[in-house]
């Protein structure tokens, strides 16, 4: 038998090992964490404070008091971007809270907000609008982590860590 020919049955050898060994190493979808969800979600709220961004910079620095004001502006202006949540396979789900109100959830009771985007706009004596905060509901209810801390987006770092999600 020539060189070249044990070479290639040697090769031919090991490529469906490598193969089968990957193929053991990759977890089962269901095992996998929701990656492709959580990522979703990520996306959605980046793309909430785009928005949140876009309406202030119309609107002198002032942000908006609801989420229906911010889509109305900028659906007029021609920069809403609907997203889907996906978890739940809905368009636009969203929730306004201010912040005390989210500091005194109970958090165990919430799973059907999966996938929802919460915005916590904060005024100083019913001033405008010039701080918030961005939150994301995951998989039964908890806020949505990024490397274990619960991931919020803000303009201005005073966002409140609710204590008493599980």
């Amino acid at each position: 038998m020539r060189k070249s020919t044990r070479r290639a049955l040697a090769y031919s050898f090991f490529i469906p090992i490598i193969f089968v060994l990957g193929f053991l190493a990759t977890p089962p979808r269901s095992q996998q964490g929701g990656g492709e969800k959580r990522s979703a979600l990520k996306a959605n709220i980046y793309t909430l404070q785009t928005m949140l961004e876009n309406y202030a910079i119309q609107h002198q620095g002032v942000y908006p008091k609801s989420l229906q004001a911010l889509e109305q502006a900028a659906q007029k202006e021609g920069y809403w971007l609907p997203f889907r949540n996906p978890y739940a396979n809905e368009m636009d789900s969203m929730i306004l809270f201010s912040s005390d109100t989210l500091e005194k959830m109970n958090w165990n009771d919430r799973p059907e907000w999966e996938g929802f985007a919460i915005y916590t706009p904060e005024s100083v004596k019913n001033a405008s609008i010039k701080h918030y905060c961005l939150y994301g509901i995951e998989k039964d209810g908890r806020f949505l982590r990024d490397r274990g801390d619960i991931l919020y987006l803000h303009n201005d770092g005073k966002c409140i860590s609710p204590q008493n999600e599980p």
